[in-house]
């Protein structure tokens, strides 16, 4: 999984459908401020679009579908596949994302005009680790620390 101040992303993998192509895998993305929304934003696969070629990479956004001619590599590697994925996604949406580290630390997305915005978090243990707009035209920090530090602010 990878989050970001307004957006998150998973991949899944293995998927069949009965149509020509078959996705091996799906990266879908998810806005997440200034709500959150149940419905995915995009979704980039790999997919084989004819037997015995390797998979390209797709995309499904509001334009539809298209393949990525351009994109070079092994997309049949679910580790190759979701770095690029969550690379183009970012690219895509003008956003940022950093890989998940569910074990080890909280996240939290903080609105403010700048990182002075947020100097009670961070006297709380927050660090930024990313930030960009919304689309509510607010700047919104991705902060994260320890999970074993409590919460006080929330």
């Amino acid at each position: 999984m990878y989050i970001g101040p307004t957006h998150s992303g998973t991949s899944s993998s293995i998927m069949q459908t009965a149509e020509l192509n078959r996705y091996l895998f799906l990266f879908v993305v998810f806005v997440r401020k200034p709500i959150d929304v149940d419905e995915p934003c995009l979704f980039i696969s790999s997919e084989v679009t004819q037997v015995g070629l390797p998979p390209v990479l797709g995309i499904f956004d509001a334009d539809g579908h298209r393949i990525l001619e351009n994109e070079k590599g092994d997309w049949s590697d679910f580790n190759a596949f979701t770095k690029r994925a969550a690379g183009l996604a970012v690219e895509h949406l003008h956003t940022c994302m950093v890989e998940f580290e569910r074990k080890e630390w909280r996240y939290q997305s903080v609105s403010g005009a700048s990182e002075e915005d947020l100097k009670d978090w961070i006297l709380e243990g927050w660090k930024v680790v990313n930030s960009n707009v919304g689309s509510d035209g607010n700047k919104w920090f991705l902060m994260k620390r320890p999970k074993a530090v409590p919460t006080s602010i929330a």
